[in-house]
């Protein structure tokens, strides 16, 4: 997102967000009854938005504390730490390199020893990470023991689903009986 569209949405959010929030900016908080006839205020506005009390009562705070620009949206930076490092690929070659050099290592020595070669990937990388890569990359130890007991023949092995629920499949279908009857049943088919 460019600097213009983000000052731009951002503008359009404090709009609506100050829209939102205007009866209530002036409302008085002197005595216990002002206090609680501007709580019930905000439930009913958080309702009507469809929003949190709590959300309302920030964006107040906000807009006291710093104006109309109080009510910019906080972005979050994004996480660089979280994000694979640059020489991921460099380092998937060479765990690939060593798992068809030896079938038998673990990931986690595996990692050990990347880290040991490039420091950089201290901590960085995790085992369920690199194994989920392997897999794809047809690297994992399954695959290449059943490669090797076969002798190189590509053969059907175990079917595994990418996802958990990637093949369940569910129909139901309701026959109704003659109209005089309110019986019906219900067929499953999985």
């Amino acid at each position: 997102m460019t600097a213009v569209k983000k000052y731009q949405r951002n503008k359009e959010v404090n709009g609506i967000r100050y829209q939102i929030i205007c009866e209530l900016i002036n409302m008085p908080t002197d005595t216990p009854a002002d206090v609680r006839v501007r709580a019930s205020r905000i439930r009913t506005v958080a309702e009507t938005y469809g929003l949190s009390a709590k959300t309302i009562k920030r964006w107040l705070r906000a807009y006291k504390a710093k104006g109309f620009t109080g009510l910019t949206p906080a972005y979050r930076e994004s996480r660089s730490d979280k994000r694979l490092p640059l020489c991921f690929e460099e380092a998937l070659e060479r765990a690939v390199a060593m798992r068809h050099a030896d079938n038998t290592l673990s990931v986690a020595n595996i990692i050990r020893c990347l880290e040991s070669e490039n420091p950089e990937l201290k901590n960085r990388i995790k085992r369920s990470t690199l194994q989920k890569h392997l897999q794809e990359r047809e690297a994992a130890r399954r695959d290449l023991v059943s490669n090797a007991n076969q002798h190189g023949r590509k053969v059907l092995g175990r079917f595994q689903a990418k996802t958990r629920m990637a093949l369940v499949v569910g129909k139901y279908e309701i026959s109704y009986l003659p109209v005089n009857t309110k019986k019906f049943k219900i067929r499953k088919n999985f």
